[in-house]
């Protein structure tokens, strides 16, 4: 652990890390960061996640963001390594499960079917929460392999959660103006 580090701070380094290098809180004209600072970035923050795992190894926040630096950096044995712990560490955690189905979903034809089976287990999670649900929808509008997949999950589910899916779809498409 970093020298007088709380878990708090530890939170929101790892938080901080995933913010910066996925670039999730731009302002729509607003640039991405420069190739070289968003190379010194994801060397600090892999040294800083690092610190943070020696000392707190099942947290769940820190591995999902070691993942993304790991995938960054072309290291996708690691970054799965990383997602498979974090599913461990904190496998019903919808804000986290969130970030791991972003972090999986490019690299899935490389997923064992270990991997396979814990990104299903996400997309669960998901799929029966009010936020994972509009992102499904929103997605399932958009990008036709997953339609397929989603589709094949939800009939997993209970029959109201199949409809609430269908209404979310709805509404997405409604409010892309695909209706």
């Amino acid at each position: 652990m970093r020298p007088g580090w709380s878990t708090a701070a530890h939170k929101r380094f790892a938080n901080r890390c995933y913010v910066l290098l996925t670039a999730e809180l731009l302002r729509p004209g607003e640039a991405p960061l420069d190739p070289t600072l968003e190379s010194d970035v994801r060397s600090g923050c892999d040294a800083g996640l690092e610190d943070i795992l020696r000392s707190s190894p099942g947290d769940a926040l820190a591995l999902a963001s070691l993942a993304l630096v790991r995938a960054q950096n072309a290291d996708a044995r690691g970054a799965l390594d990383a997602l498979a712990l974090s599913r461990a560490a904190a496998p019903d955690e919808l804000w986290i499960a969130l970030r791991r189905v972003k972090l999986a979903e490019p690299m899935l034809s490389i997923l064992s079917p270990a991997d396979a089976q814990g990104h299903l287990n996400d997309m669960l999670i998901l799929a029966q929460s009010r936020r994972g649900v509009r992102q499904l929808a929103a997605r399932y509008l958009t990008d036709l392999e997953f339609r397929d997949r989603i589709v094949t999950l939800v009939e997993t589910l209970p029959a109201a959660e199949q409809i609430r899916f269908l209404q979310n779809v709805r509404n997405a498409a409604r409010a892309a103006d695909l209706l």
